[in-house]
């Protein structure tokens, strides 16, 4: 069955669903909310529609939302531990944040933390320790809460049924017990036979850029695939690399690095499996090494990248076309400025998005920061909400 979005479905006398749903760039995904004659549930899980809770109207016994992710930025960019540390720490605050928000907004019973604690049993260790990193654990994210009074998660184990008496987080894994899950699980990666063919790799981005041909795109960042597997930044040698021009959507001979680009770094075997799966799935590997120069987010190349094929055309369709609808925002001390109602990355509806006192507006989805004294501008990625101040306090 086909549901719309904000469309409730009566299924049974019992049982009442209502999806929310979030379509645009690389995001397809929806919320839903259940209701019965016995309880109501918002399983949120991933999907980021914070700025869209408003719309549940009914009294909540059950809510569930990721605290954890899947991304790996920063885990897999080469910079120096300790900045890598810092960007770990803002973007894992950012998406506590959003639960705080939302459970306040929402006043559930219970919260279901979801999506999380992660363990890499084949990766650096420290990643399935959860310190230092972005993919924290279920201790971390319990002592947040209750930093912010929210007392009323409910931490389930798979398999578990609801028992309110399970306050109790799960903790990260010691060195013994990796080692245990590491023994009692396969290591796909190392069966994995390499039969990279860079023709193959080759037909498959300009298929890519075929189904975009008509589309203008004006990010100048070069897309670099090196398959040599060297992470030396000063190795210029053009040699095992494949240099991917976005804007004039083709293939080009040589890059001397003087310009914008997107390094990715990892082994044949890495672009083979580019050449057969979903390229989503191969990122979430985080078998490759990443060299971002300047250190800016594109909202364009991480469509071209993260898109499935099929999805790839209207996915950048859609973020390019997102509404430029103006609206009045307003300080806590007064101040009025007009913006785009729409955040540039995937669309949120900036209505009731939080204002600091520095008069940064911030996304309720992905934590976005637009300073409205510097045209509305995000520094991490140039992109711009075209902030125009009309009144003082």
């Amino acid at each position: 069955m086909e549901v719309s979005d904000s469309e409730t479905i009566v299924l049974t006398e019992n049982l009442e669903i209502l999806l929310l749903i979030s379509d645009v760039g690389i995001n397809h995904d929806s919320a839903i909310f259940i209701k019965t004659k016995e309880f109501t549930f918002l399983n949120q899980n991933d999907c980021k529609v914070f700025d869209r809770l408003a719309e549940i109207e009914e009294d909540i016994d059950f809510y569930s939302v990721q605290f954890s992710g899947a991304t790996r930025h920063p885990p897999s960019f080469l910079t120096s531990p300790r900045r890598k540390e810092r960007l770990s720490h803002e973007k894992t605050i950012k998406k506590l944040d959003n639960v705080v928000k939302g459970i306040k907004e929402l006043n559930p019973k219970y919260y279901l933390p979801a999506a999380g604690p992660a363990v890499f049993p084949f990766l650096d260790e420290n990643l399935s320790y959860g310190k230092g990193n972005i993919f924290i654990h279920q201790d971390y994210l319990k002592e947040y809460l209750e930093q912010h009074n929210i007392k009323n998660s409910i931490f389930l184990r798979p398999g578990d049924y609801f028992d309110s008496s399970l306050k109790y987080p799960i903790l990260p894994p010691n060195s013994s017990e990796l080692e245990q899950y590491r023994d009692s699980v396969t290591n796909s990666w190392k069966g994995f036979e390499n039969k990279f063919d860079r023709g193959i790799l080759e037909k498959l981005i300009l298929q890519r850029f075929e189904s975009i041909n008509d589309i203008k795109i004006k990010d100048s960042t070069i897309l670099i695939f090196n398959y040599s597997n060297n992470f030396n930044d000063k190795d210029f040698s053009n040699a095992n690399k494949i240099f991917i021009d976005l804007s004039k959507k083709k293939i080009v001979n040589e890059f001397d690095y003087s310009d914008h680009y997107y390094e990715i770094i990892a082994e044949e075997k890495y672009f083979n499996l580019m050449c057969h799966e979903k390229w989503q799935n191969v990122a979430l590997s985080l078998r490759e090494k990443i060299v971002r120069r300047p250190e800016k987010f594109s909202n364009i190349l991480n469509i071209f990248l993260f898109s499935d094929f099929e999805d790839l055309r209207d996915n950048l369709i859609n973020t390019l076309n997102i509404s430029d609808e103006r609206i009045i925002v307003i300080n806590d001390a007064g101040g009025q400025y007009e913006v785009n109602r729409f955040c540039p990355h995937q669309g949120a509806d900036l209505c009731n998005a939080e204002i600091t006192k520095e008069n940064i507006l911030i996304c309720p989805r992905h934590g976005w920061e637009f300073d409205l004294d510097k045209d509305g501008v995000n520094r991490s990625s140039g992109e711009t909400l075209n902030s125009k101040k009309i009144s003082n306090p």
